[in-house]
């Protein structure tokens, strides 16, 4: 898609953890210069420092035993990787300390977790300050045993209503004032007059911050739609799927959430693209301000919320990618979940400017307009992109029952998967692949 392509709704589109004995000595490396490339660990765009994620090849596991329920009630059995002492004594130079499966739930549908070796990855914990980067190039090494071997990245945030703020909402009808290109919308009265989205038949899960203040009440516009979430920030948790990202917009998640699905016609606020879906939070973001977190947890949230029904996942993250997040894709989208995904905010063009995982095949990506038509200057864009949509000045749902601005990739990725969620609740049996096709071939 050309960089001046623009995307619009029309009607058409309607732990088991394996501990190692204390491993070995201290010879633990540091360093911040990686390929030519300066990378700051343990911040937004950097790498964690503390543990590398290894995807191991078949031969070197043994069944372990099997392991009873572990949190959502879900039985797993787990393998032990047989590491050849090689790899062991490698392993204890870098000052490894425990290795424990990447995923710690079961698998909705292990035959495919085998398939995409997700079964198989692991983290080999080290101690803070540890240079990943160059410890990975080591381990990939031993290529009898390891397939791949990475650094785990951090990145982090990316029928007209009676609804008394639907007048600012440009994104969903633009009337041309105050400079804009009237129609530069997705055309959301349009899709309104056949379908706003029938109640609990479609589940949009937000891989984000979390979802408002509090877990029962996390805003007036999703009363009664919210499903059982999780946390794969911390998970001693699972349950605290609360919005603590401040740093954008007063809740990153919450205003995501409320583009896709703040409840139109109720007489308050705003209206998001589809009325009536289910919204799963996944929190996959914590750190500083609540805001960025690794690539591995965005990945596990992404197959728990496949395994726990959602039908859509909204990304608007950005990430530089690992094997490990693009394989946690693949398995949702094998699995006939549709993923959207911002492109990212650096405002560039060029072979690997669409951020991950919104560039991977498997996912669409997303890129931001304005109300007068055109690519927002802080859009990234690229042979990677489907479409686009309004990310520029967008007011969505906000903490505490509040409304506020925001602007960003993050804001155009949940107008598609929010018509997605319409969509599939309009015609339910729809499959992913269709819902990508409909929505490309009608922007």
């Amino acid at each position: 898609m050309s960089s001046a392509a623009r995307w619009q709704v029309g009607v058409w589109a309607v732990i088991w953890a394996i501990t190692a004995a204390p491993v070995f000595g201290s010879d633990v490396a540091k360093a911040d210069q990686v390929g030519g490339r300066v990378l700051q660990p343990d911040v937004l765009g950097g790498y964690a420092s503390t543990h590398l994620v290894v995807k191991f090849k078949p031969g070197v596991f043994r069944r372990g035993p099997s392991i009873g329920p572990v949190a959502r009630g879900i039985k797993d059995s787990r393998r032990e990787p047989l590491l050849s002492q090689a790899l062991q004594a490698t392993c204890a130079q870098w000052g490894a300390t425990r290795i424990r499966p990447f995923y710690p739930y079961g698998f909705g549908n292990p035959e495919l977790a085998a398939e995409l070796g997700l079964d198989r990855t692991y983290i080999i914990e080290v101690p803070k300050g540890t240079n990943v980067p160059a410890m990975a190039t080591k381990i990939r090494g031993f290529d009898a045993e390891v397939q791949t071997a990475s650094y785990d990245g951090i990145g982090g945030i990316a029928v007209v209503p009676d609804d008394p703020e639907f007048y600012r909402q440009w994104n969903t009808h633009n009337d041309g004032e105050a400079g804009a290109v009237e129609d530069a919308d997705i055309d959301g009265p349009e899709a309104w007059d056949i379908h706003t989205g029938e109640l609990g038949t479609v589940t949009i899960a937000i891989i984000d911050s979390g979802v408002g203040l509090n877990v029962l009440y996390p805003h007036v516009e999703f009363s009664g739609r919210m499903v059982l979430g999780i946390n794969t920030i911390d998970p001693g948790t699972p349950d605290l799927t609360i919005d603590e990202c401040t740093s954008h917009v007063n809740g990153h998640g919450t205003h995501v959430t409320g583009i896709a699905a703040a409840e139109g016609n109720n007489g308050v606020g705003v209206a998001g693209v589809t009325w009536g879906v289910n919204i799963m939070p996944v929190r996959v973001l914590g750190g500083w301000n609540g805001c960025w977190g690794q690539e591995s947890h965005c990945a596990e949230g992404i197959i728990w919320a496949t395994d726990n029904g959602a039908d859509v996942c909204n990304i608007s993250l950005q990430f530089d990618g690992t094997q490990t997040l693009e394989d946690a894709v693949d398995y949702a989208y094998a699995e006939g979940v549709l993923l959207v995904a911002a492109a990212g905010n650096h405002g560039i063009t060029q072979p690997t400017a669409v951020m991950a995982p919104a560039r991977y095949d498997n996912c669409m990506a997303v890129s931001a307009t304005t109300d007068c038509d055109l690519l927002a200057s802080f859009s990234n864009y690229g042979d990677e992109l489907d479409v686009c949509a309004p990310g520029d000045r967008i007011l969505s749902t906000t903490l505490g029952d509040t409304y506020g601005i925001g602007s960003g990739t993050s804001m155009a990725a949940p107008h598609v998967s929010g018509l997605a969620a319409l969509l599939k609740s309009y015609r339910p049996g729809i499959p992913n692949v269709a819902i990508r096709t409909l929505i490309n071939n009608s922007a």
